[in-house]
């Protein structure tokens, strides 16, 4: 496929293709902060099975500032706040205390 040559119509079924590609791979997830009974935070997208939880694109909320946890997890962090990227991180229900729904659009 030559990027350079494609038409208009033909950038819109590629864009469409892959945003349906990035819905199917989170069939099943929600985004989500997961506090756990470590008071290790975590914002990504989670899948709960029995006995473990997923969270894939995991970021770990060790410090956030501003008027709390939930705006922040709406509206995104604020400066100050200490946010890592940590990749996918697996953990056993019973450490689990509770979960937030997030916004996903503030964290990109």
């Amino acid at each position: 496929m030559n990027i350079e040559k494609m038409t208009v119509e033909e950038l819109k079924a590629a864009a469409a293709k892959c945003e349906k590609l990035e819905n199917e791979k989170r069939t099943g997830e929600k985004f989500q902060c997961v506090i756990l009974s470590d008071r290790f935070i975590y914002v990504g997208w989670v899948k709960r099975t029995k006995a473990r939880i997923y969270i894939r694109d995991a970021k770990n909320v060790r410090y956030w500032s501003g008027n709390g946890l939930g705006p922040s997890l709406q509206n995104g962090f604020k400066d100050g706040s200490k946010v890592d990227a940590c990749g996918d991180v697996v953990v056993e229900k019973s450490a689990l205390r509770h979960t937030i729904d997030a916004n996903p659009a503030a964290f990109k």
